[in-house]
């Protein structure tokens, strides 16, 4: 996975860079309506195509190169995580680190810390998850947006360690600083993190505290606000309030959810889905003689058989 390059850039020509940089955008809205699993070879190879300038870059043009590579890594190791490539994922936040750092852009680095505690939040532990938060928090002067950011998924952090308290008051203060970051424009690469966002973080912290109800009432409520082009993290979300039916003893109720949603599991690729139905299907195995449990067992499995293709196809 060593960086190479593959074509020398013209470090006299800028707007090679602008057009490359502003294309990314189009990536991620791409992105979240059909999942990452197609954009990952053109995502890399467009790194490899702005690093391979880097050496002949000075100045400001060399520093706008190493953000709009960080910007691309963290975006490509957002697409391996969302697949269930752990390691894939974790080496280019890696870069994406490295080369903030090395650009000196803070608010950046503080927001790819924040993506690092995601990943510990999948693949890593409830410390680790909370003090890689703290630490995006620590990285000079940040935004109010940028700060939200890293205490929402602190939070996450406390709710995996049955921390109730520090749970509910970290998501407070981030719904704090959220709203004095309204309008302002501020670390634009997190807009995504509004009030839904920090509420489907919460019923996401209450299943981690086995709160159930709570969560159902969270996500129903949510779930509508959630943008119909952010179809990868609805997919998740809905999946996720598929098992919390299930964990709250509603059987049907679990299983008419997790059904609807296969579908969507399947087109957008995503392993945070899967996964969440791969614990509904446990938990729904010993209700086998409804209806409705039998038919998504069925479509769940056949789904299952596509993601072990997959995972076998990658190796």
């Amino acid at each position: 996975m060593a960086i190479s390059a593959e074509r020398t850039l013209n470090s006299s020509d800028p707007q090679v860079i602008a057009f490359v940089s502003d294309t990314l955008q189009y990536y991620a809205k791409t992105a979240a309506m059909l999942g990452g699993q197609d954009l990952i070879d053109l995502v890399e190879r467009h790194i490899r195509f702005i690093y391979s300038g880097l050496d002949g870059a000075h100045g400001i043009y060399r520093i706008q190169i190493l953000c709009i590579c960080a910007r691309y890594a963290e975006f490509l190791g957002w697409l391996y995580q969302d697949l269930g490539k752990p390691i894939q994922a974790l080496f280019w936040t890696d870069r994406a680190l490295e080369w903030s750092q090395e650009a000196e852009d803070s608010q950046f680095q503080s927001y790819v810390l924040m993506r690092k505690s995601d990943h510990a939040e999948q693949y890593g532990t409830p410390d680790r998850v909370v003090a890689i938060a703290r630490s995006a928090l620590e990285v000079g002067s940040i935004s109010p947006r940028s700060k939200a950011l890293a205490i929402q998924q602190e939070a996450r952090g406390y709710s995996q360690h049955g921390d109730q308290a520090l749970f509910e008051r970290k998501l407070d203060e981030a719904r704090e600083l959220i709203s004095e970051a309204w309008g302002s424009g501020d670390a634009p690469w997190g807009e995504y993190c509004d009030l839904t966002y920090v509420a489907m973080q919460e019923a996401s912290g209450r299943i981690d505290l086995e709160q159930y109800g709570p969560a159902i009432e969270i996500l129903e409520r949510e779930l509508p606000n959630v943008p119909s082009t952010d179809r990868v993290d609805s997919t998740v979300f809905r999946s996720r309030l598929a098992r919390a039916y299930a964990e709250d003893g509603c059987p049907e109720r679990a299983a008419e959810t997790a059904l609807a949603t296969c579908g969507d599991v399947r087109a957008t690729a995503s392993m945070r889905a899967f996964t969440e139905l791969f614990r509904v299907r446990q938990i729904l195995e010993s209700h086998k003689d409804i209806l409705v449990v039998a038919s998504f067992i069925d479509t769940f499995d056949l789904l299952a058989v596509d993601f072990r293709a997959r995972v076998s196809e990658d190796r």
